[in-house]
């Protein structure tokens, strides 16, 4: 359910940009253009490390990854492996949608493996599970060293043993004002076929002036008054959502 209130708050622009901008500051380049650094004694690490890069264009998949973690509060990465040659090592990787992706912990709170939902239509009938709140769903176990967790960790319980996402804390405002945009915009297709009559007393004004009068009682319904920054004082300005196609009878 959370992730699903994450991938809606994602299509807001101003959201959306905000992910951008928490992904482009955590993926900047050294001076010397990369974007990664390993920092080990040994030369072996070193290496390898460099090489595991190289081969699976990692700092590619960087920018995705931070930005899943920072949007979701997780990312899983899956190491893929070519069955025939498992001796050449990781060959690529893959980023896998969190909301079918289950962490198995033992009592302890040790990693033991993943559990992959898949679509009923092409699972294995005997990968079907009853292992608590999975229910009845179709899943795959996933080897422990076969996917990369990356999370927001936190000591908040709610989201154990995932990641809290940035978002989290707006997901409140986020309903909000999404419901005030849609009362809104229900509001103005019920307003528009509208139309009143305001009655005007004109009192024993002549008929030469009556027309003047109307004129700025209508224009008090068009306009509203802010606050002007650049002079200092109250200002009137145009208000589009103002009252301006209803009859006005003296």
């Amino acid at each position: 359910r959370r992730y699903h209130d994450y991938e809606k708050m994602d299509e807001y622009p101003e959201i959306g940009a905000a992910l951008d901008i928490y992904a482009d500051d955590a993926t900047q380049t050294h001076l010397d253009g990369g974007m990664l650094k390993v920092d080990s004694e040994a030369e072996v690490v070193r290496e390898a490390v460099d090489e595991f890069v190289k081969v699976t264009e990692l700092d590619k998949y960087l920018w995705d990854i931070i930005r899943n973690m920072a949007k979701f509060g997780d990312c899983f990465v899956e190491n893929i492996v070519d069955l025939n040659n498992p001796e050449a090592g990781i060959q690529r990787l893959k980023i896998l949608n969190p909301a079918y992706i289950y962490r198995r912990e033992d009592k302890f709170g040790y990693l033991k493996g993943f559990l992959q939902e898949v679509p009923k239509s092409t699972a294995d009938p005997n990968s079907y599970t009853s292992m608590g709140r999975y229910g009845k769903k179709a899943t795959i176990d996933l080897d422990r060293e076969q996917l990369i967790h990356f999370r927001n960790h936190t000591s908040d319980s709610n989201y154990y043993p995932y990641g809290k996402s940035i978002l989290a804390g707006a997901v409140r405002a986020w309903r909000s004002l999404r419901m005030m945009e849609d009362a809104m915009l229900i509001y103005r297709l019920h307003r528009a076929p509208e139309r009143r009559i305001f009655y005007i007393d004109t009192g024993n004004l002549p008929q030469t002036k009556v027309e003047m009068f109307m004129e700025r009682i209508k224009a008090k319904f068009k306009k509203e008054k802010f606050f002007n920054t650049d002079f200092g004082n109250a200002d009137e300005r145009f208000n589009p959502i103002a009252i301006e196609e209803d009859f006005f009878v003296p």
